[in-house]
C-alpha cells in the first residue's frame, strides 16, 4: 500500500478514487440464497464453538434494504439462529 500525504498530495487522486469504490459497493446488496450459502460454507469451515454442550446453528440469513442518511451506509444483516446441544 502507498503513503498518502496531505502535505505533498501524494496519492491523493489514489485515496479519492478508494473512497468511491468503497461508497459504490457499500451500497450493493447479496441475495438471500447467496448469503445463506455463503453462511453455510463458512460455518462448515469453521464452525463456531461450543458454549457447554450447545453450539448454535444460523437457520436463515438476510441482509437488510435500509436507506441511510450517511455517506457510507455499512451493509446490515439479520440472521435467525437456533443452539442446538452436540
Amino acid at each position: 500500500m502507498d503513503l498518502v500525504s496531505a502535505q505533498t498530495g501524494e496519492n491523493l487522486d489514489r485515496l479519492f478514487g478508494s473512497i468511491e469504490k468503497i461508497q459504490k459497493h457499500a451500497t450493493r446488496s447479496i441475495g438471500t440464497g447467496s448469503l445463506n450459502r455463503l453462511f453455510q460454507e463458512a460455518m462448515a469451515a469453521a464452525p463456531p464453538p461450543l458454549r457447554g454442550n450447545k453450539r448454535f446453528k444460523v437457520l436463515y440469513a438476510t441482509q437488510i434494504d435500509k436507506t441511510s442518511k450517511h455517506l457510507v451506509a455499512a451493509p446490515t444483516f439479520v440472521l435467525f439462529v437456533m443452539t442446538r446441544s452436540c
